[in-house]
């Protein structure tokens, strides 16, 4: 159900990173069924068509400037209505890493 838009905003995903950083990781997830079926036991008035967070997409860069050319291609490129960013900067492992969230806006 959700595995055809995940592939195909990857697959976005991959040549936009090309062009920032060759040879970049870019990887997809999907939330395992049985978490859906929890979060919809939780969340009485929930329905999976609600549910934003099935599935995703990542980029692993080197650099900040990185990130913030990856959004610039989006914002220059995307044939959809353009989505809300926000910018989280977490250490892991005494790393630091900077992402930037999108989600469409309805």
């Amino acid at each position: 159900m959700h595995a055809f838009p995940l592939n195909t905003i990857t697959m976005d995903l991959r040549q936009k990173v090309k062009r920032v950083r060759p040879g970049a990781n870019v990887v997809q997830r999907l939330k395992r069924a049985r978490s859906m079926l929890a979060k919809l036991q939780r969340e009485a008035s929930m329905r999976l068509t609600q549910m934003q967070d099935i599935g995703g997409c990542r980029a692993v860069v080197t650099t900040i400037d990185e990130v913030y050319a990856l959004r610039e291609q989006y914002r220059k490129t995307s044939h959809c209505m353009f989505w809300s960013t926000k910018t989280t900067t977490s250490r892991t492992q005494s790393l630091p890493a900077t992402g930037v969230c999108t989600w469409p806006i309805a």
